[in-house]
């Protein structure tokens, strides 16, 4: 009896082992070769996908990621200031330009008063260049440089159905060496809900407030959809229009 135990185990081990050397040696090695190369599961680089779909996902997963992270360096809180220099009213912005143009809500810059614009812990006066009441976007300019750079998204990157996500400004007070204030963003998911053909504008699905009027979005490869403008989306090519309008 002992001596069939012993003998099993031996088996168990022996197998255990050529598994593992068939694995690490023999099988990559016919995987490169004819016709092996051929059989789905030993081509390519010897990665075995069990589950094709969960792939699928993670990597949806790691692009939404990167493309957060490249897009939330772009995002900036518009403030109008009172004469003293307090803040009357803030809402959401976007960077479109290098040299510190900024897009955000026409509506907000129709009140009275002077603008800044708060990019993390950094605040920079500014001034409105243009505003289109149509489209409702509007640009201001602040006075600073090396603002990071997005893509416009184009029509085609907005398909219906297609998962866009967009970043809303807020502020945040930290007290690790006194009070400091911080522009972080508010992360938002959503969804095309129709494309928008006739004006380039699509209609989204996204989770905000009123007080979170221009609010860039974009897609999961972090192009800039537009600005969401409460019951709207002033959309990229109007925004692209009035960066490429001289302005006197």
């Amino acid at each position: 009896m002992v001596k069939l135990i012993f003998r099993i185990a031996a088996i168990m081990l022996l197998g255990g082992v050529g598994g593992v050397v068939l694995e690490r040696t023999a099988i990559p090695w016919l995987a490169a070769r004819e016709p092996f190369s051929t059989i789905p599961g030993l081509a390519g680089n010897g990665v075995t996908v069990v589950n094709p779909r969960e792939e699928v996902i993670i990597d949806r997963a790691d692009a939404l990621e990167r493309a957060t992270a490249m897009a939330r360096r772009a995002i900036v809180l518009v403030e109008r200031r009172d004469r003293e220099g307090d803040v009357l009213a803030a809402v959401s912005g976007v960077a479109v330009t290098a040299d510190g143009l900024v897009a955000t809500d026409a509506a907000f810059t129709r009140g009275a008063g002077s603008f800044t614009v708060r990019k993390g812990r950094e605040v920079f006066p500014a001034v409105l260049v243009t505003r289109n009441e149509e489209s409702g976007a509007a640009l201001i300019r602040a006075e600073t440089s090396g603002f990071p750079v997005l893509q416009f998204a184009e029509p085609s990157d907005t398909p219906l159905g297609a998962m866009v996500f967009g970043l809303s400004a807020i502020v945040a007070t930290t007290t690790d060496a006194g009070e400091e204030e911080s522009v972080e963003p508010r992360f938002a998911p959503g969804f095309v809900l129709s494309e928008g053909a006739l004006e380039d504008t699509p209609q989204v699905d996204l989770p905000f407030s009123p007080q979170e009027r221009g609010a860039p979005i974009f897609t999961t490869e972090g192009k800039l959809v537009g600005l969401w403008i409460e019951d709207r989306v002033a959309s990229a090519a109007a925004i692209r229009a009035l960066v490429e309008t001289p302005t006197p």
